[in-house]
């Protein structure tokens, strides 16, 4: 029995799940990104031809949440414990800032940016 503000409370028992999610170092997270499909000096690709992204991941904690920001108003999403593969057409000329971010099990993220110019 308990007492707050001078009211008796019966004793309660209830059950309830806590995530803990420990901290680890040392393992930094590596992202591999190949780009098919873009001509990789420029930068470039044709409207309507498709780009694919294949990303191996190591170091940090699987399962990986792998997103990415096409540039257009377009978004991809996928997890995987190791390798992902996504795939875009951008349907307009112009040039896009593609925002690639990969987030390990513990919250470790690697992100990084690319402009495509799309002819």
């Amino acid at each position: 029995t308990a007492t707050i503000f001078g009211a008796e409370i019966n004793p309660l028992s209830a059950t309830s799940s806590v995530i803990y999610k420990e901290k680890r170092s040392g393992r930094e997270l590596l992202v591999d990104i190949s780009w098919n499909g873009i001509d990789t000096k420029e930068s470039f690709v044709s409207v309507g031809d498709e780009v694919e992204l294949q990303f191996n991941i190591s170091g940090g904690f699987a399962p990986y949440d792998v997103k990415v920001d096409w540039g257009d108003g377009e978004k991809s999403f996928v997890s995987s414990d190791d390798r992902a593969i996504l795939s875009h057409v951008w349907n307009q000329p112009g040039e896009y800032v593609v925002i690639i971010s990969v987030t390990d099990s513990y919250g470790g993220m690697r992100s990084v940016e690319r402009v495509i110019g799309v002819r």
